[in-house]
């Protein structure tokens, strides 16, 4: 969902694009006074909304400078400047500089709490529905569009009653079928555990608050905590709680009482030394071998980024935390917690470097892993996880029918189908994907077949394509056919490529769509940068899977190189039961062209418990405790 300002504001056609209309340089200036552009009145009235005409009038009696007022609030002084004419309004990740925007306006008794939010209303990303035909639907927009997946064009335009007795019809029956993504986040293998105390789970929930904060709170002591990515937060509480966990329940752990718990026992690296040495006491009797990924070694980061001076959130806490620390036996001693309150900056710093030695001294057993699988860590033990591949191209290519085929989006929203298809069906990395040529997506008796060579991938000497002594073989794969997707290709390649820039000297087939003179100036031009393809892929796996409406628990936006895991996995639990492990390691390995002992150490995984069983029984492969 995004907010948009009332009234007449701009479709998000023109707000994504308002650099093509032509105005003037200064009507573009963050620091546009109107009195300054006489000329370009006219133009803001015809885009001014109720939002950016009431913020504009509280800016003006304001008199503080826009550029000043847009780095208070956290924003660019072009973005603030956009707000202010009407060219775009808010949008769901500008909560926070909105906010911060009214409270300097109300504390400078400008207006009253919510005058200015009350202009921005909600709407659908996609558009509005027609006229009456959701009127008595409360199903939000994701599941009307898997409801009338379906539909034909007639259903669709029937009459409001006549089409609500076909959207329930179809509703139940969609229902009533066997459906991975309904039960996709339900573990049954996890018993339900004592949840944590209030004093912790205060602590945590102010620790994952604070850490989001893109605008620092004016009214919040202290300094702001390290800023981390959009789910960095949930990674980093997880791993608090893991070792709150080990403290209160864990057999070997200290049993530490539920009303003890508190993030201060971070203060004693040795604690969290024992989480990770007893996570890894099974498995080690298993291979008789140390294990350990980069999550584990993150546990001690963990406790860095809270001791960290002056940012660190236990560092600046004291009057928080020295309170919550109290005598335990075999753990923390009376003569320490004293020792800590003359001392609290000096016991944290002690403590920092500490889990910096830690780092150090285990980081050299850390084995070969994924080392960013953390987004689709949740995913990589359910039984499926090739659902998710699954819900992505069917509401990608869903939502396509909802967007004007005239404009650009449309083009970029089917180039992205196109990469979302090619890329859950043959894990490429980015450098491959950058390199495919148009003429190498081609149709055959079997279908939409893409094929290419074997340079373009990062072994090409590797088993995947050896076809003989000294004999080797390019990529070539069929396509799946489903949600329409050999009816987008034909689409794409008989009609949209050809109107994409550059058509005739450069064969790529993914092109940069801007026609900026920066981008034209580099050497890749007309081509997509590697890294555009992750970001891209991370950009509209947010959007289409961890929405907050309908999205994966546990899941977070990941990129191409995270993909290669899931489909690695996700082949790997799809073909076992019915070829057994050493084959089905086989066809997953070849699945994503590489060699079965990458597979199997970095991205292959499959049932804890059954991978347990086979350690003992002795026939899972060595990797097999990864």
């Amino acid at each position: 969902m995004l907010i948009e300002a009332q009234s007449a504001a701009p479709s998000v056609e023109s707000a994504d694009h308002a650099d093509l209309q032509p105005i003037s340089l200064e009507a573009r200036s963050p620091g546009l006074v109107p009195a300054q552009a006489p000329k370009t009145a006219t133009v803001f009235a015809k885009k001014a909304t109720a939002f950016s005409t009431k913020a504009r009038e509280l800016w003006e009696a304001s008199g503080i400078p826009q550029n000043e007022l847009a780095d208070q609030i956290g924003l660019t002084p072009g973005k603030l400047n956009n707000w202010m004419t009407g060219w775009s309004g808010p949008t769901k990740n500008d909560a926070v500089p909105l906010r911060a925007l009214e409270d300097i306006f109300h504390s400078a008794s400008l207006c009253v709490p919510g005058e200015l939010t009350s202009l921005v209303k909600v709407r659908s990303r996609k558009g509005r529905a027609k006229p009456n035909r959701y009127a008595s639907i409360k199903d939000n927009h994701r599941k009307r569009i898997r409801t009338t997946r379906n539909f034909t064009s007639a259903e669709m335009n029937a009459p409001p009653k006549e089409f609500k007795k076909l959207y329930e019809a179809a509703a139940a029956a969609d229902i009533e079928r066997l459906d991975p993504i309904v039960v996709a986040t339900v573990n049954t293998r996890r018993d339900e555990v004592e949840p944590f105390c209030g004093p912790l789970t205060e602590e945590l929930d102010q620790f994952r608050m604070l850490s989001t904060l893109r605008v620092p709170d004016l009214s919040m002591p202290g300094k702001p905590l390290k800023q981390r990515a959009d789910g960095g937060a949930d990674i980093e509480t997880r791993r608090h709680t893991r070792v709150m966990g080990f403290l209160r329940d864990h057999e070997n752990g200290p049993r530490i009482p539920n009303e003890s718990l508190t993030l201060a026992l971070f203060l004693f690296p040795d604690l969290v030394r024992d989480t990770l040495v007893a996570k890894q006491a099974k498995m080690r009797g298993l291979t008789g071998k140390m294990y350990l990924v980069e999550e584990d070694i993150a546990l001690f980061q963990a406790g860095k980024n809270l001791l960290t001076p002056p940012n660190g959130y236990v560092f600046q806490n004291r009057e928080l935390f020295l309170p919550r620390l109290r005598p335990i036996d075999g753990v923390v001693s009376a003569s320490r917690i004293e020792e800590i309150s003359r001392d609290w900056k000096g016991a944290c710093n002690e403590a920092f470097g500490e889990y910096g030695d830690l780092q150090k001294t285990f980081g050299q057993f850390i084995a070969p892993s994924v080392v960013r699988r953390k987004a689709v860590e949740g995913m990589m033990d359910h039984p499926d996880p090739l659902f998710v591949f699954d819900r992505l191209n069917e509401r990608m290519s869903a939502d396509l029918a909802t967007i004007d085929p005239d404009c650009l989006r449309w083009r970029v929203h089917l180039s992205d189908c196109i990469l979302a298809r090619i890329e859950t069906d043959c894990g490429f990395r980015s450098e491959t994907l950058r390199k495919l040529d148009i003429d190498e997506l081609r149709e055959t008796s079997k279908g939409w077949t893409l094929s290419t060579s074997r340079f373009n991938f990062k072994n090409p000497d590797g088993p995947y394509f050896q076809a003989g002594a000294h004999k080797y073989r390019d990529f070539e794969r069929v396509l799946t056919d489903v949600n329409g997707s050999f009816d987008l290709i034909e689409l794409y390649k008989s009609k949209v490529w050809p109107m994409l820039p550059h058509a005739d000297r450069c064969q790529a087939l993914f092109k940069n769509l801007s026609g900026r003179r920066s981008d034209a100036e580099k050497a890749h031009y007309p081509r997509v940068l590697s890294r555009t393809f992750s970001e891209r892929f991370r950009a509209f796996t947010g959007m289409y899977l961890c929405n907050s409406d309908d999205g994966i628990d546990g899941l977070y936006e990941f990129t191409t190189h995270q993909a290669r895991a899931l489909l690695c996995a996700g082949t790997l639990k799809r073909l076992m039961p019915k070829y057994g492990l050493t084959d089905a390691m086989k066809l997953a390995a070849d699945k994503i062209c590489d060699s079965v002992e990458v597979a199997e150490a970095i991205y292959a995984r499959w049932d804890g418990a059954a991978r347990e069983a086979m350690l003992r029984d002795g026939t899972a492969p060595a990797a097999a405790a990864k």
